[in-house]
């Protein structure tokens, strides 16, 4: 498979669009992920996916080893989020999840949605994005650990820890 992948990046930097159409639908939802992980705006996340393969395939003639791909636009991916949030200038509210993504999965009935959304959006990026990677989109942990290009181990300490602090910050305001 991955023989087929630097082939298609190949293709791709030889101009050729379906090829990388076909790198499109294959890198999509985890450039997406890491989009929305930084933005936590499902459409300005899917917006900034968009521009980060408008950016890639302007670009892919510069990618040196087709191999690096997939980091190479998650690395874009980042990039695109960062300049997005600067633009926006809003660095109070960087996480807002919808409700819908919260009505689906298991709360509690003493934690309401804000309070959630809250906790979650006080949390630093490097713990925020692996917490809604894994719990909120299902995935598993060695697919976070590649999209953020960590090891796994660094994605279960993350997840550990991002738990743990979610749940201090819930049961504080529980009690205060």
């Amino acid at each position: 498979m991955a023989a087929a992948e630097d082939n298609l990046v190949q293709q791709a930097q030889q101009g050729s669009r379906q090829a990388y159409a076909d790198l499109i639908r294959r890198h999509f939802g985890s450039v997406y992920m890491v989009c929305l992980g930084y933005l936590g705006n499902p459409a300005d996340a899917e917006d900034t996916a968009q521009e980060v393969f408008l950016k890639g395939y302007m670009k892919i003639r510069t990618l040196r080893r087709p191999e690096q791909f997939e980091g190479w636009i998650r690395r874009i991916a980042r990039n695109e989020s960062r300049n997005f949030l600067r633009r926006r200038r809003k660095e109070t509210s960087l996480f807002a999840f919808p409700a819908e993504i919260f009505a689906a999965k298991d709360c509690s009935e003493t934690s309401s949605y804000e309070e959630l959304q809250t906790a979650i959006a006080a949390m630093p990026a490097d713990l925020r994005v692996p917490l809604l990677m894994y719990y909120f989109d299902g995935r598993r942990a060695e697919h976070v650990a590649r999209a953020l290009g960590v090891s796994r181990l660094s994605i279960y300490r993350r997840l550990k820890e991002a738990v743990g602090l979610l749940g201090e910050v819930l049961r504080k305001g529980r009690e205060g």
